[in-house]
């Protein structure tokens, strides 16, 4: 079967980079965007991988980039027709939108006689979608969250549904999509299409985009089209509720959960202060689930969202024992016939014992001032999980006092670690929120490589206010690169009589 995509014939075997002509910039310079086909040498489906219709997601551009550069025409069973960066124009103004704020991805499948928008997207999709048998897209949160690494799919649709499974995320969204989306009119046209969510915008994660990486080659193994070995999930869960919980007044949010925590209904997700006074209020989970995503943005304004649950009702048969073997909610589950749901008596009867709590204390503070010390105890506590998970620690259990009391003084550290260097970042003027200082920090790695019969470790540049908060501590960065290899001593050697 003939392939040609931009006017030009794909021949069977190779590897060619197109410049699809999608619009035009008012200089009348053509709008070009890169598509990278890799076609085998053999016949098979026809897959698409997109990224980036969003100009300010930049995960999905690695993802698509390591998948490409991966396979040869004779490692590939059919034809990939790779598009790092959709929405050329937003990836180049560093904006998820085209001119005029318009979201690309609510424009398919397009329309030739249509606004920018609408043209942009009918090349794209009669250029690339209608040519393809299966369609990957790829995502990350919008600007000021952050996502769990899941997958949205209509799993009515048999196709839909195998990608799905094949693709290993442990979240699965079940749904079919807004309208004029690409992934709801790919599917619509008759182009099974599965749409994967990993991380925030202007980052490249390492870690979602391993994620993606492993997904994109499952379901090309799945789809016999490599020779590949999949890899299957701890898990997995369908998911087909989900809810947005939203801040009811205006302040400050600091955020206590974070994404794959499972959350029951009740417990606190966040408090709301006022900046300018004592004034907290809480906000709480209104059901119980997982938490796919939160608000990277501290300051909040009454109905800004906050927290997006998934509301755990079905799981596939697959891998329960993930589950069922932590304590903590194992207690609230149960498995039937392989398949984990939450036992909702369970919750019912467990929630019967929260109660009222009776503070004692030897200070001379008030009412309110004790009950607000108590409720700023999870600082504590968040500082201790963030520094164990860090130093990679075991975890404490508290079976006698010593290990009471160690645990103890650890979370004094771990606070007094926390509150001492931001004491020294605000003496420097360096404003970066907490959260945000600790996913810099965790993006300084050293890789440790041989060249040459030696070994090296080279240290990652530091991104964010890494920099800053090292000058803050006193501490010197790592070297860029240093070696590993132990040093050689020149003996000097015995001179004849």
């Amino acid at each position: 079967m003939a392939l040609k995509i931009g006017g030009r014939d794909i021949r069977r075997g190779t590897v060619e980079q197109i410049l699809l002509k999608a619009s035009e910039y008012y200089t009348a310079t053509p709008v070009n965007v890169p598509v990278i086909v890799i076609r085998g040498a053999e016949r098979g489906p026809v897959v698409f991988l997109t990224a980036a219709i969003h100009g300010d997601e930049l995960n999905g551009v690695e993802i698509v980039r390591r998948v490409m550069t991966g396979y040869t025409p004779q490692q590939l069973k059919g034809t990939l027709i790779c598009v790092p960066v959709v929405n050329r124009v937003g990836f180049l103004t560093h904006t998820r939108y085209l001119p005029g704020r318009r979201d690309l991805n609510r424009y398919f499948p397009g329309n030739p006689g249509g606004n920018a928008a609408a043209r942009y997207a009918h090349t794209l999709f009669t250029e690339i979608v209608v040519r393809s048998r299966f369609g990957v897209d790829l995502h990350t949160a919008s600007l000021g969250r952050t996502n769990l690494p899941h997958l949205r799919a209509d799993m009515a649709c048999k196709d839909v549904r195998k990608m799905a499974r094949a693709f290993g995320t442990e979240i699965i969204i079940d749904s079919p999509g807004p309208p004029r989306t690409l992934r709801h009119a790919a599917t619509t046209a008759g182009v099974p299409t599965i749409i994967f969510e990993a991380g925030e915008t202007f980052r490249f994660q390492r870690n979602m985009v391993a994620r993606g990486v492993a997904g994109v080659r499952n379901v090309l193994a799945a789809l016999r089209m490599t020779q590949d070995t999949r890899r299957e999930p701890r898990f997995r869960v369908i998911v087909k509720v989900s809810e947005w919980v939203r801040s009811v007044k205006g302040g400050i949010a600091d955020i206590v959960v974070r994404p794959g925590e499972i959350i029951y209904a009740g417990e606190e997700i966040a408090s709301i202060t006022n900046p300018f006074g004592r004034e907290v209020s809480m906000v709480r989970s209104p059901l119980t689930g997982l938490i796919i995503g939160i608000t990277t943005m501290p300051m909040v304004n009454p109905g800004d969202a906050i927290c997006h649950i998934a509301k755990l009702e079905k799981t596939l048969a697959h891998g329960p024992k993930a589950l069922v073997s932590n304590k903590g909610y194992s207690r609230f589950l149960s498995v039937e016939k392989g398949a984990v749901s939450i036992d909702r008596d369970a919750v019912v009867a467990d929630a019967r014992l929260d109660g009222k709590f009776v503070l004692r204390t030897n200070t001379r503070l008030g009412p309110a001032d004790v009950a607000l010390a108590y409720k700023s105890l999870w600082r504590v506590e968040r500082a201790f999980r963030e520094t164990k998970s860090t130093l990679e620690v075991r975890p404490v259990f508290h079976h006698n006092d010593d290990t009471t009391l160690g645990h103890m003084v650890g979370c004094f550290l771990a606070l007094r670690l926390e509150v001492d260097l931001q004491r020294r970042l605000d003496a420097a003027g360096v404003d970066t929120p907490w959260p945000d200082l600790m996913r810099d920090l965790a993006q300084l790695q050293a890789v440790d490589v041989s060249l040459d019969d030696h070994r090296y470790l080279l240290r990652t540049d530091p991104v964010g206010a890494t920099a800053k908060a090292f000058a803050a501590a006193g501490v010197r960065l790592p070297r860029t690169v240093s070696g590993l290899d132990p040093p050689t001593v020149s003996l000097p050697t015995e001179r004849s009589a």
